[in-house]
């Protein structure tokens, strides 16, 4: 574990939710209960970890619901909430939290309805090593694995065409796992208004090639909560 505060972390809490309702129309999904907490006290967990001290959480669908939970927390005033009456995208949830995220050199990102027992910590020291503008936590999901991994560990792609993972002479395919660790670098190619942090990333791939990198470690339990049968088999997982 890093020393708490040595980096900046933010979480992604502001998705619509629509593939869970009606369970999200009254419950946002980063607030739904697991074991010893809910999907959103995981994450922060997860980064706390890894050393994070403040956290930004951008909202948006009952935002107001997630708000009073950090507010009700112990440690609530580590958090900044960015609400975002109009729903800017995980490229424009950054450039939102800009002046909080730009201070130090790198930050953690964890998307606030993904549930994962990753090593946090683990990936942000991979990705210092590297100096990688971006280091992604790869999963293996065959049915959406899309993320072209090098053998030598860089992305090349990152929206292929759907396969098995399968490490060869010419690399795999993995799935993005909503977690990852980013130099402040990549804010200076983000603008302002609603984005995919996708966008960027394949900018950076296309310049630098090997300047986005992936973590894979094995057998990492990992779930996206995207329907009900996923949320359920999460609870059952973390029970």
């Amino acid at each position: 574990m890093t020393e708490t505060g040595d980096v900046g972390g933010i979480i992604l809490a502001a998705g619509y939710g629509t593939r869970l309702a009606p369970l999200s129309d009254h419950v946002p999904k980063p607030l739904l209960p697991l074991p010893g907490g809910t999907v959103l006290d995981r994450a922060i967990a997860a980064l706390t970890a890894a050393g994070v001290g403040p956290l930004a959480v951008n909202t948006h669908h009952l935002g107001a619901m997630v708000a009073a939970h950090l507010r009700a927390r112990a440690d609530a005033e580590r958090f900044v909430v960015l609400d975002e009456p109009e729903i800017l995208g995980t490229g424009g949830a950054l450039d939102n939290a800009r002046d909080f995220l730009a201070p130090g050199p790198d930050f953690l990102l964890h998307n606030g309805d993904v549930v994962a027992d990753a090593d946090c910590a683990a990936l942000l020291a991979a990705h210092r090593r590297s100096g990688a503008l971006a280091t992604l936590l790869l999963v293996d999901w065959p049915e959406v694995n899309t993320v072209a991994l090098g053998d030598d560990g860089a992305v090349t792609a990152l929206r292929g065409p759907a396969g098995s993972a399968g490490f060869g002479p010419t690399g795999g395919r993995l799935t993005y796992a909503g977690i990852g660790a980013f130099s402040r670098v990549l804010l200076e190619d983000i603008g302002p208004g609603f984005s995919s942090l996708i966008d960027p990333l394949e900018r950076a791939i296309a310049r630098r090639p090997g300047s986005v990198r992936g973590f894979a470690p094995a057998a990492v339990r990992w779930s996206d909560l995207g329907t009900l049968p996923r949320y359920l088999d999460a609870v059952a997982d973390a029970g």
